[in-house]
């Protein structure tokens, strides 16, 4: 098991709870190619019988470790971009903009939609 699985001192911070995760990831890919390495010896001593079945549970390993893989890749490219945000957009001062759909006058009456007023 990783190290990053033991207990971990402090706050867990967003940046600790990725790297752990990435670790988890990375041993669960460890795990899952131990796995195949496991079922192709298993297809290779199958008999007609069970062969098909053996053959589909490879088949499901290997699909795993290539939607682990593909997401630790991803996973790791969004790591390594640097965060990029648009500024945020600021009014001019002693600016007001004008509202849609307000009379401007506060406490105005208000009807019930029907006309009556």
């Amino acid at each position: 098991m990783p190290a990053a699985f033991d207990t971990h001192d402090g706050p867990i911070t967003p940046t600790v709870a990725v790297t752990r995760h990435l670790e988890w990831l990375d041993y669960a890919l460890a795990a899952a190619r131990a796995e195949e390495t496991w079922r192709r010896g298993r297809v290779a001593n199958a008999t007609k019988k069970n062969r098909a079945k053996r053959e589909a549970r490879l088949a499901e390993v290997i699909a795993e470790i290539d939607e682990l893989s593909a997401l630790l890749i991803g996973l790791r490219a969004l790591r390594q971009k640097p965060a990029t945000r648009k500024p945020a957009r600021s009014r001019a001062t002693g600016t007001s903009r004008a509202r849609t759909g307000t009379s401007g006058r506060r406490g105005a009456q208000r009807t019930n939609g029907t006309g009556a007023g």
